[in-house]
């Protein structure tokens, strides 16, 4: 798995983050890597009315996530110099769900 993540990783583009920022209700896909890599890089969700549950609030990661991508060069080299050698307990114990998900 891990290869297959940095196999994809190096094919990613400038041109491809700039394309993920610029869109304002992305594919579930897309959310989901985001929410991911938010996550790893500790980046908090934003709360937002469950609209399912009045008063009830739910994480989303996607505006926080479109901040990493402002500068696509700088969120592309800061995947690639990620030190996934040292990654929390907490984070990973974060992480596991979306590991274990067949649509990521």
């Amino acid at each position: 798995a891990l290869e297959n993540a940095l196999s994809s990783l190096k094919n990613l583009t400038k041109a491809d983050i700039v394309e993920g920022k610029c869109l304002k209700n992305p594919p579930e896909g897309v959310k989901l890597v985001m929410e991911a890599t938010c996550i790893m890089f500790n980046v908090a969700p934003k709360l937002v009315p469950d609209p399912n549950k009045l008063g009830k609030k739910l994480a989303d990661y996607w505006e926080p996530s479109t901040k990493l991508l402002t500068d696509p060069q700088k969120f592309l080299d800061s995947l690639l110099q990620f030190d996934k050698d040292n990654i929390s307990a907490a984070t990973i114990e974060k992480i596991e769900p979306y590991i274990a998900m067949e649509s990521f």
